[in-house]
C-alpha cells in the first residue's frame, strides 16, 4: 500500500512540475512581450531615446530566445519565436495580440491581482 501511495506520490508531483514548468514560461514570454510592447510605444511616441528603445529591444530578444531554448513545449517555443519576430518588426500589435493569448492559455491559475 505504501509502495502504491509513494507512486501516485510521485506521478502527480510530476505532472505538477510538468504544469508548473509551463505556466512559468507562459509567464516569462508574456511578461517579456508586454515590456517590449511598451518599449515600441514608447519609442513610436518619442518618449524614450533610440539607444535606450535598441538595448531593451535587444534584451527581450536574448530573453526571449532563452526562454524558447528552455521551453519544453513546442507551442511556447513557436509562441517565443513569434514574439521575437514582432520585436525585430517593431510590431507592438502583434506582441500585444501574444500577450492576450497567453493571458488565455494561464486559465485559472492566472493572475492573483
Amino acid at each position: 500500500m505504501r509502495a502504491t501511495v509513494a507512486i501516485f506520490a510521485a506521478l502527480f508531483g510530476l505532472c505538477g512540475s510538468g504544469r508548473a514548468d509551463d505556466l512559468s514560461d507562459i509567464r516569462a514570454v508574456r511578461s517579456i512581450s508586454a515590456e517590449a510592447a511598451q518599449v515600441l510605444n514608447l519609442e513610436s511616441q518619442h518618449k524614450v531615446t533610440a539607444t535606450y528603445a535598441t538595448v531593451m529591444k535587444n534584451q527581450a530578444v536574448s530573453q526571449l530566445r532563452n526562454t524558447a531554448e528552455s521551453a519544453a513545449s513546442p507551442q511556447m517555443k513557436a509562441l517565443a519565436q513569434q514574439a521575437i519576430d514582432a520585436v525585430k518588426a517593431n510590431d507592438s500589435a502583434a506582441l500585444k495580440q501574444i500577450v492576450q493569448q497567453l493571458y488565455a492559455m494561464e486559465g485559472p491559475h492566472g493572475r492573483a491581482d
